[in-house]
């Protein structure tokens, strides 16, 4: 038996609330709440202890509570100042009530099942009984035949709908350092002042609840981060909170001065946006003493990048963990990559074999941003062998081929994948599945382009002459007479980038053009190479 069994009716103690004692039976059937079910309860509704229980919240004003306000976590912390001077503390979860230090013995016994049932329960009957009974009682209608029916419902409501099949068995133990315990709690942001209790005054002052931090101004939520926002996010706004690194993984967070030359496109803000909403919801669960799995829920991140080879794929997410101060590191696939890149490898060390820990385990079990770099270059069941439930519920990886280990919560995997690009194998569908945020990059606006060059460091002059030289030199790749996209495909903003850097050596821009431009396309096709420099470069004119 529990220690709830039979007792919500034990006690003869008089409702000065209606004038009768708990236990007083009610008319055949009165009752109609939506659980109840007359071949089980009955057809008599009684009162009962929770009648005793509005006593002492609405009469002798001696109660009062928390609730927690983290989505994922239900829980009450209740303080009730009986009549002989104690002061009793009670954290119920649903199953487990915690209590200090010792129950009263009465019918206050009930106090946090009541509340966390008004908390979090599902039943708008009860909750609108409980206010019922709240507003009569300000309106001094106690003792009367309103107040006594309205009672019979909300003790019946309790019953029927929540004590009898979920509380009865509920577990007692006492609260291990309780003071500490609730004080955390409360410094943490866990635990507000129970909205149910919110209009009804007077409740005795709780110590704990001084601890509270202030309710934050509600940001607008109704747009995503954006271009507007970059010196703001340069300067710290969107970096998560939380500093639980070890100096390992801390020495592997890049510098916020490393967006200082980054020009940043839409998708940035978007998946940046992405990140901040996703790990804030987890570090909120974290903070609540939630750990592993059950904080990640779904939240977690597998996002894909795609897009022409040189877009700035990887610059975006090294720039994104900048923003955020996540640490991040890059795992380069080819053919061949096997399943020690993510498991771990074996290698001989000093003579003998010894464990080696991998970047792509390190931040699986540490948390951080894992770049999968062109992951379409890799043998698809190899990914997919290795990581297939490792990046999606149940989060396991065999490390080292056979020990389990589990996802951090704050663990986000990125996978970039170049586009018609040689020696790229299609992914593995049911791989490609778990990463249901994709994104595709464009390649930049000509404006863009330009930015991104000058953020760069280069002159804006020089910029733009190279930047008009990639643009014809693509056009006419891409025209019928030539039709090499395979060369077009060899180009891209790293392309001017080098011409740039040669030009900055004081090397002639022409020659600088050649050194880069034709040098990429003559990798395609020599053919097409003198072409294109007989053409398009020999007679171009400097424009700086």
């Amino acid at each position: 038996m529990g220690y709830f069994d039979n007792r919500l009716t034990l006690s003869k103690k008089k409702c000065e609330l209606t004038g009768k004692k708990v236990n007083n039976k009610g008319i055949n059937q009165f009752c109609k709440t939506h659980e109840r079910n007359i071949d089980t309860y009955g057809q008599v509704p009684f009162l009962s202890a929770i009648a005793i229980c509005m006593n002492y919240l609405l009469l002798d004003s001696s109660v009062n509570a928390l609730s927690s306000k983290v989505s994922d976590v239900k829980m009450v912390y209740v303080e009730y100042h009986s009549k002989n001077g104690k002061k009793y503390q009670s954290v119920y979860d649903g199953t487990a009530l915690q209590i200090r230090p010792d129950m009263p013995g009465d019918d206050g016994d009930f106090l946090p099942l009541l509340f966390y049932a008004l908390s979090f329960g599902d039943s708008e009957e009860l909750t609108g009984y409980f206010n019922k009974v709240v507003a009569l009682s300000k309106e001094g209608k106690s003792k009367t035949d309103e107040m006594l029916d309205t009672m019979y419902q909300l003790c019946d409501c309790f019953y029927c709908d929540f004590f009898y099949d979920k509380y009865i068995h509920t577990t007692i133990s006492p609260i291990q350092n309780e003071d500490a315990l609730i004080n955390k709690a409360c410094k943490s942001g866990l635990f507000e002042p129970a909205p149910i209790l919110k209009n009804i005054e007077p409740k005795p002052v709780m110590e704990c609840a001084k601890l509270i931090p202030a309710p934050e101004e509600k940001k607008n939520t109704s747009s995503i981060i954006c271009v507007d926002e970059w010196g703001d996010i340069m300067n710290g706004k969107y970096k998560l909170s939380y500093d639980n690194w070890s100096d390992e993984m801390r020495a592997l967070i890049p510098s916020p001065e490393l967006m200082k030359e980054y020009y940043p496109i839409s998708h940035y803000f978007r998946a940046l946006n992405k990140i901040v909403f996703r790990m804030n919801r987890v570090i909120e669960r974290m903070n609540s003493g939630i750990t592993g799995v059950d904080a990640i829920k779904k939240d977690y991140i597998n996002l894909t990048l795609s897009g022409n080879p040189g877009n700035g794929k990887t610059v975006m997410l090294h720039n994104l963990a900048a923003a955020t101060g996540l640490p991040i590191c890059t795992i380069t696939s080819s053919k061949n990559t096997d399943e020690d890149t993510y498991e771990g490898k074996n290698k001989f060390i000093n003579g003998q074999v010894q464990f080696v820990e991998t970047d792509f385990l390190k931040f699986y079990q540490n948390g951080g941003i894992i770049v999968l770099e062109e992951v379409n270059l890799a043998d698809p069941a190899v990914t997919m062998g290795a990581m297939g439930q490792a990046i999606e519920f149940p989060f396991v990886l065999k490390k080292d081929g056979y020990e389990t280990v589990r996802r951090h919560p704050l663990c986000i995997i990125c996978s970039t994948k170049n586009i018609n690009t040689y020696g790229s194998k299609g992914v593995n569908q049911a791989f490609s599945n778990r990463f249901v945020h994709s994104m595709f990059l464009e390649d930049p606006s000509d404006k863009e382009f330009i930015e991104i060059l000058k953020k760069n460091g280069f002159p804006e002059d020089q910029s733009k002459f190279v930047h008009k030289f990639y643009k014809d030199v693509v056009a006419r790749l891409l025209t019928p007479e030539i039709a090499e996209e395979d060369a077009v495909l060899s180009l891209s903003l790293r392309t001017c980038i080098g011409a740039l850097q040669t030009i900055e050596e004081g090397v002639n821009p022409l020659v600088a053009l050649q050194d880069t431009f034709i040098g990429k396309i003559a990798e395609t096709n020599k053919d097409v190479a003198t072409r294109i420099q007989r053409e398009m470069l020999n007679n171009r004119k400097i424009t700086f």
